[in-house]
C-alpha cells in the first residue's frame, strides 16, 4: 500500500518517528497534521534523512538553469548535502500557465513543504502581440494568487521571485530578425515593477534582476540568445539569489553556512589532510 510520496508504515510498525531533520520541517509537520503521524504510521522520507527541499518554478529560464554551470546547478552543488534542490521548469509558459498547475505543483494539504521557493515568471509573459503573451493586468492577478498560495504553504516556507531580466535586443535581431521588436525594455520594466510591487505588498522576497544585471558594464554579453543566460549571466543570478538568501532576516536561516551538513558528524572516520599530496578522492 503506498500513499504519494510518503509510503504509510503500519501502525505499531515500530517506525513511526521523525528522522533528524532542519528546524523548517519541523513546524509544516506539526501544524497542519497534528498527530497525524504518530496515529498513521506514516513513513517520512524516502532516501536518507529528510533534508530541507528548495524548488526552483519557472520557464525557460528555470528550466535551463540546471545545465552545466547554469544558476539552478550551482544552487543545487551549494547545498550538497544540505537540501534538495528540486527543478519545476516548463520552457515557453506564462503566469496564466503557472497559476494552472500551482495547487499540483505545491499542494497545500502536503504533509512535507518546501522550506525555499524560487519562482519566476514574466519574459514570456511581457512579450508583445505573441501567443505568451499576457496583459499586465492581468499578469499581476496571476503573480498575487501565485504569491499567496506561496507564502501560505507552512509557516517556514519562504518565497523568492526573480524579476524579467533584461534582454539583448541586438543580439536577438541578430538571431531572429523581428523578434526583437516584441521583446522590448520598456515592457520588460512595466512587468518587473508590478512583480516588485506584488512582493512588496505580499510579504515575500524578491530579487530585481531587471536592474541587478544591468549594473554590470559587461551585461550585454549574459546572453546565448539575446534572452536566455549564459554561464556569465547564470553566475549574476546565482550571486544574487545568494546574497538575497544570507542577508535575509528568516528563523530558521537557510544560508548554506548556517544549515547543518548531512552526516558532518558521524564518528570514528579517519581524517587525513590532503592539500599538497596530489590524492584525488571521489
Amino acid at each position: 500500500m503506498s500513499c504519494s510520496l510518503l509510503n504509510p508504515l503500519p501502525v505499531g510498525s515500530g517506525r513511526c518517528q521523525l528522522p533528524k531533520q532542519h528546524p523548517s520541517l519541523r513546524p509544516s509537520l506539526s501544524t497542519q497534521f497534528p498527530g497525524a503521524l504518530s496515529r498513521c504510521g506514516w513513513r517520512t522520507k524516502m532516501v536518507g534523512p529528510m533534508r530541507p527541499k528548495f524548488v526552483v518554478f519557472g520557464s525557460s529560464i528555470v528550466q535551463f538553469s540546471f545545465a552545466d554551470k547554469g544558476w539552478g546547478a550551482e544552487i543545487a552543488n551549494l547545498y550538497a548535502r544540505q537540501a534538495d534542490v528540486i527543478l519545476r521548469g516548463y520552457s515557453g509558459w506564462n503566469s496564466s500557465q503557472a497559476l494552472e498547475v500551482v495547487d499540483e505543483v505545491f499542494p497545500k494539504d502536503s504533509i512535507i513543504q518546501p522550506s525555499l521557493v524560487i519562482v519566476y515568471f514574466g519574459g514570456n509573459d511581457a512579450v508583445i502581440n505573441f501567443p505568451t503573451s499576457v496583459p499586465l493586468s492581468e499578469f499581476t492577478v496571476n503573480m498575487t494568487k501565485i504569491a499567496s498560495h506561496i507564502k501560505n504553504l507552512s509557516t517556514t516556507t519562504r518565497g523568492i521571485f526573480l524579476t524579467p531580466p533584461p534582454v539583448n535586443s541586438e543580439q536577438i535581431r541578430e538571431l531572429f530578425p523581428g523578434l526583437e521588436k516584441l521583446r522590448t525594455m520598456e515592457n520588460l520594466e512595466k512587468y518587473t515593477d508590478a512583480l516588485i510591487d506584488i512582493c512588496k505588498e505580499i510579504g515575500v522576497e524578491y530579487v530585481d534582476l531587471f536592474r541587478a544585471v544591468q549594473r554590470r558594464d559587461d551585461w550585454l554579453t549574459f546572453f546565448t540568445d539575446g534572452v536566455h543566460f549564459n554561464e556569465k549571466g547564470s553566475h549574476v543570478v546565482f550571486e544574487e539569489i545568494k546574497t538575497l538568501i544570507n542577508r535575509a532576516n528568516w528563523v530558521p536561516s537557510l544560508a548554506a553556512g548556517s544549515m547543518p551538513i548531512e552526516f558532518g558528524n558521524i564518528r570514528g572516520l579517519r581524517t587525513f589532510n590532503f592539500e599538497g599530496s596530489g590524492i584525488i578522492l571521489d
